[in-house]
Formats: C-alpha cells, sequence, structure tokens
C-alpha cells in the first residue's frame, strides 16, 4: 500500500501530473484535465515487461510508468513537455482521447501550465521517483513504444545540446522581408506559421528554451545585418539591436521567446521600410512614393498617381524631379526592380512570371531596365546568389 502523501508532496514540489493505480483502478491522481492524456500509454506500458519504462507521443510529450514492488499497482506520470503545447499537438491529443475538438483551448491551458521539462530531466525524475517507491537505484529506464493504430514511434536518438539555426528557405524569407522593408509580408507568413503550428525551433533540440534563445540571438545579427543593408541607418540599427539584447535572456517560455522572434523582426522591417521610403521630408514626394510603393504589383505611371492623388500630373513631376534628383518614372522602375530582385532572391518564378507580376509590359521591357539599374540582367542577378 503506497502512501499518497508521498505523491501529493512530490507533485506540490514538481507540478508534474500524476497518477496512482492499484489493482488498475486509479486511486490517486494530481488533478487537471480528465480523462488524463497519461492513459494513451496505460496499454502499451503496463502490458511490456518492464518496471519503468517511459514512451514519446507527438514527438515533445514525456510518460513514464513506475511500478510498485512485484505488485500490481504503478504510477504512470506525466505528460511532460519540452516546449509549449501548440493547437495542433492538442487537437492530436483530444483526437487520440476521443474528446471533442472544442476542448482544445482547455488542454492547452492545462498542459501549459505544467513545467517544461527536456527528455533528460524527465528520464531523471523516473528514476528519482523509483527509488521513492522502491528504494533502489540504477534499474534499467526501458522505452516503449507509442502505439495507436499503424503508428509506431521509435526511441529518441541521443540529442545534441542544442541547436543554433532554423529552417534555410524561411531565413531567406525573413531575411528578404527585412531588407526590403516589407512588414506586411512578415505578418502574413508569422500567421501562417502560427496556424499551421509550424516548428521554429527543430524538435531534436535537448533544451528547446536555450535552443529558441540561440534561435532568437543568432536571428537578431541576421536582422540587423539586413536592415542594415536595406538602408537602416547604423546608430538606430544598434539601439534596436541592443535593446533585444538585454531581453532575450529574462525570457523562459517558448511563447515568449517566439513573440520576441516575431516583434524583432517586424520592427525591423518597419525600420527599413521608413528609411527606403524617405527619399525628403516633403509630404507630396512622401505621397507619391507611398502611391508607388502601393502600386507595386499594378500599372503604375506618374499619371495614375496623380489621379490617385488628385493632383495636377505636371505639378507632381516636376515636384519630384527638384526634390529627388529623378524622374517618377525613374523611381518606379527603381522600386519595381528592387521588388524583382527580392522575387528573383527568395522564389523559383521565372523571369516571365515576375515580368507579369509586376506588370511590366514584357519580359524584353523588364530586362532591358533591370539591367539599366543593376548592370546585370535578372538571370546573370540570380546566378550570381
Amino acid at each position: 500500500m503506497i502512501d499518497c502523501t508521498l505523491l501529493q508532496m512530490l507533485y506540490a514540489v514538481t507540478k508534474i501530473p500524476l497518477q496512482l493505480y492499484e489493482s488498475s483502478v486509479c486511486t490517486y491522481t494530481s488533478g487537471g484535465f480528465e480523462p488524463n492524456p497519461a492513459s494513451l500509454i496505460i496499454k502499451c506500458a503496463v502490458n511490456s515487461p518492464h518496471s519503468l519504462c517511459y514512451t514519446v507521443v507527438h514527438e515533445h510529450q514525456y510518460y513514464g510508468m513506475v511500478r510498485v514492488g512485484e505488485s500490481e499497482d504503478y504510477v504512470l506520470v506525466g505528460p511532460v513537455m519540452s516546449r509549449d503545447c501548440t493547437r495542433n499537438q492538442a487537437r492530436k491529443i483530444l483526437s487520440d482521447l476521443q474528446q471533442p475538438a472544442d476542448r482544445v483551448d482547455e488542454l492547452i491551458i492545462w498542459l501549459n501550465s505544467t513545467p517544461l521539462c527536456d527528455l533528460r530531466r524527465f528520464r531523471a525524475m523516473l528514476f528519482y521517483l523509483d527509488y521513492l517507491l522502491n528504494g533502489v537505484s540504477g534499474r534499467d529506464l526501458a522505452f516503449v513504444p507509442y502505439i495507436k493504430g499503424s503508428v509506431d514511434v521509435k526511441e529518441p536518438q541521443p540529442l545534441p545540446d542544442y541547436i543554433e539555426h532554423f529552417n534555410d528557405v524561411l531565413e531567406k524569407e525573413l531575411i528578404s522581408c527585412v531588407e526590403y522593408g516589407k512588414p506586411e509580408l512578415l505578418e502574413s507568413m508569422f500567421s501562417k506559421i502560427e496556424s499551421t503550428d509550424s516548428d521554429l525551433v527543430p524538435p531534436v533540440a535537448a533544451d528547446a528554451i536555450r535552443s529558441m534563445k540561440n534561435i532568437v540571438l543568432f536571428s537578431l545579427g541576421v536582422a540587423s545585418r539586413a536592415a542594415l543593408k536595406g538602408g537602416l541607418d547604423y546608430d538606430t540599427m544598434t539601439s534596436t539591436t541592443t535593446r533585444y539584447l538585454n531581453q532575450v535572456e529574462s525570457l523562459n517560455r517558448q511563447t515568449d521567446l517566439f513573440a520576441l522572434f516575431k516583434q524583432m523582426f517586424l520592427e525591423f522591417a518597419r525600420r527599413t521600410a521608413r528609411a527606403r521610403l524617405t527619399l525628403t521630408n516633403t509630404a507630396v514626394v512622401m505621397n507619391i512614393s507611398k502611391t508607388a510603393l502601393g502600386r507595386i504589383y499594378e500599372k503604375t505611371t506618374p499619371t495614375i498617381i496623380a489621379e490617385v492623388l488628385g493632383m495636377n500630373v505636371t505639378y507632381l513631376c516636376a515636384h519630384f524631379k527638384r526634390e529627388t534628383g529623378k524622374t517618377i518614372s525613374e523611381y518606379i522602375n527603381e522600386i519595381k526592380v528592387t521588388e524583382c530582385k527580392r522575387l528573383l532572391e527568395t522564389t523559383n518564378l521565372s523571369i516571365s512570371q515576375i515580368s507579369e507580376q509586376l506588370s511590366f509590359s514584357s519580359q524584353s521591357y523588364l530586362i532591358k531596365i533591370f539591367k539599366k539599374v543593376t548592370g546585370n540582367t535578372p538571370t546573370e542577378y540570380r546566378n550570381n546568389l
């Protein structure tokens, strides 16, 4: 007979969910979401020959079982997660538990109220619990595959200390949005990441929080350089970078770190956009620039801009030339070439497709203007990336 006080005290200290089963009946539970997701592993763990075992479900969820002596009694431990639970993971758990999908928020709140714990720490806790219950140490801790239908989760491989990078394609797109001042496109990208539960931190990270911090720090350097290249002044770049550096180490939850990551890229993109927009301080030039940038994927001429602004086209052209030293048509071509460069860098679109997207009159005209502005053809530019 186990004194449940021991489990209550252990839960009070660790906040890791615990359940005691005596003769297959649950006689103690630390509470929380019902049914406890740990019930998922009862069949695969209890039916195994192991006295001390664990399994991994849906990549980041850890569950364990410790048998009590030679009896049929056992303690289930978990779920424990190395990362904050995403909506997609919560939906998978609810599906496995045959619970309605509208309980997703309830489950997420409970799971995210438990402490984050990597696999090494979780295994150490199982050893400690085995010592508390059975007075033994050093027993083999077996991995038991979690099997649902035809899904067989294999034992995790040895893990590195942390990972300091993220998806190469994502990195390229994020850098492009900062350098070319595209905060709206960044917002769209982040919305997609959040809605699809995209894994920013690689699932093999041994310490997800340390890994995420390293990613944010690495990305801060990348974003600041991209902003500088995009036209942000050095002093603003330095002060912004320093401010984010001072925040990273104070955060200890993935959701907070991702929010900082998102805010950081958006701020650099917005600052770069303003820097690229500020040709002069005159309101007229600013309005012309905003209108041209807002119509970058449409046919745009000085006449069209004048109509949008409700101003005289002759006056606009003369004022813009006097203030910037270039014509409105030259400016339109420059910003379209800049966007063409971004598309060449971040997409596999053909020159013909890019020409059509940017509303050039023809592919040959795009090539002519691109070479005039950059000194290279679009194909040469892409080949030199």
